[in-house]
């Protein structure tokens, strides 16, 4: 894996930033080195979150990891992050967030400002 830096991006909500937000994560992912169907399960994912998430702007940091990449999308209000995670579930097949991630969870939890995050790995999800 190259050495890639963190990437954040912040971007006025809308069609535009969904499309941007949708071509760093695969540009990201890529650079990580996953297979073609993780880089579209990442994908996805930041569609889903972008589709359920409700503020006037979003900002995503992209972070390569060893094991894969991690996907963090706020800053959400206290609180919020639970009720997005809650509000993309689906009662079948299962959720797609946590159905196509490794592992998701809520950064900064209790604080003003909360990230959802997910980690995308090489290999599918368990």
């Amino acid at each position: 894996m190259s050495d890639v830096g963190e990437i954040e991006v912040t971007l006025t909500a809308g069609p535009v930033a969904a499309a941007v937000l949708r071509r760093v994560v695969g540009a990201v992912a890529a650079q990580a080195e996953l297979p073609i169907d993780r880089i579209q399960d990442a994908t996805l994912v930041m569609d889903t979150l972008l589709g359920a998430l409700a503020a006037d702007k979003v900002s995503a940091v992209f972070v390569p990891r060893e094991q894969g990449i991690e996907i963090a999308v706020g800053p959400l209000m206290d609180g919020e992050g639970a009720r997005l995670l809650s509000q993309i579930e689906l009662p079948d097949p299962g959720p797609i967030v946590r159905g196509l991630s490794d592992r998701v969870w809520i950064d900064g939890e209790g604080r003003p400002q909360e990230y959802v995050c997910v980690l995308i790995g090489r290999s599918a999800a368990r």
